[in-house]
C-alpha cells in the first residue's frame, strides 16, 4: 500500500516548477487531515501564478476553512492588492456568517478587482448584516464593481429591496441611477413596490436619472407602468419620449 505524502513533502511540491505537480500537491493537501495543511495552502495563495493551480489551492483551503481563517484575515488586509483579492475570493467560497465581519471593510477597497471579489464574498454570506455596507457603495467604482455590487444586492434581495428603493431618493444622482438599475435587474414582482418612487423621479432634474427611471419602470408590473411610459412617449422631453416609445415596443 502506497503511503500518503507528508505535509512537508507536499509543501515542497507546491513550489515545483511543473504545474501538474503543484496541482496534485494542492489536491492532496485539501484532503489531508493534518491541521498544518491550512497554513501551507494560505501561504501559497498569494504566490501561485497558474490559474488552475490557484483554483485548486482555493478549493483545498476551503476544505480547511476553520484552520485557515486567521491566516486569511491577515492576507485580506495585505498591502498587495493581488493577495487581498485572492483572500476575498477564498472567503467567497467559504461563505456564511463567519465571513460577514471581515469582508464588510473590504467592500470599500480602492482596487476594483478586490472590491469585486469582496462583493461576491458578501453575497455568499447570505446575511442581512452586509446589506447596509453594500448599499453605502452604490454609485462607487467602475462598471465591473457596480455590476458585482448589483449582483450581491440581488442575491440578498430579501433584505436589500427596501434600502434600494430608499436609495432612489438619494441626493447623489449617480446613486439614484445605480439604485434604479439594480431594481430594474430585480424586476417584477420583486421590485414592484419601487414603482411610485421611480415614477416620482421621472421629472428628476438630471436627464440621465429620468432615463434610468423609465428603463427601470419598463421592467416592472406592466399594468401599473404602461400608462406612465405612454405619458412619457407623448411628453415634451424628446429623448425621454423616444426611449419610452422604444420601451413600449418591447
Amino acid at each position: 500500500m502506497t503511503s500518503r505524502p507528508t505535509t512537508s513533502a507536499l509543501t515542497q511540491r507546491l513550489s515545483h516548477k511543473d504545474e501538474n505537480v503543484r496541482l496534485r500537491a494542492a489536491m492532496d493537501l485539501g484532503t489531508s487531515d493534518d491541521p498544518e495543511a491550512a497554513a501551507v495552502l494560505v501561504a501559497r495563495l498569494g504566490t501561485e501564478v497558474d490559474p488552475a493551480v490557484k483554483e485548486m489551492i482555493t478549493w483545498a483551503t476551503v476544505q480547511h476553512a476553520d484552520q485557515a481563517m486567521d491566516a486569511l484575515m491577515v492576507q485580506l488586509y495585505s498591502a498587495e492588492s493581488a493577495v487581498r483579492a485572492q483572500a476575498a475570493h477564498v472567503l467567497s467560497k467559504i461563505g456564511g456568517d463567519v465571513v460577514v465581519r471581515p469582508i464588510i471593510p473590504v467592500l470599500a477597497d480602492e482596487d476594483p478587482v478586490v472590491a469585486v471579489k469582496a462583493c461576491r464574498a458578501a453575497a455568499s454570506t447570505g446575511s442581512p448584516e452586509v446589506v447596509p455596507a453594500l448599499i453605502a457603495r452604490l454609485g462607487h467604482g467602475d462598471a465591473a464593481v457596480r455590476d458585482a455590487l448589483t449582483d450581491a444586492l440581488l442575491v440578498l434581495s430579501a433584505w436589500s429591496t427596501g434600502p434600494l428603493i430608499a436609495a432612489v431618493d438619494d441626493r447623489d444622482p449617480i446613486v439614484r441611477i445605480h439604485a434604479a438599475d439594480a431594481l430594474s435587474d430585480l424586476g417584477s414582482p420583486g421590485a414592484d413596490d419601487a414603482i411610485p418612487v421611480l415614477a416620482r423621479h421621472l421629472i428628476d432634474p438630471e436627464p440621465d436619472v429620468r432615463l434610468a427611471m423609465a428603463c427601470a419602470l419598463s421592467r416592472l408590473d406592466p399594468v401599473r407602468t404602461t400608462g406612465l411610459l405612454r405619458e412619457l412617449a407623448e411628453g415634451a422631453d424628446p429623448e425621454l419620449a423616444y426611449v419610452a416609445g422604444r420601451l413600449l415596443q418591447r
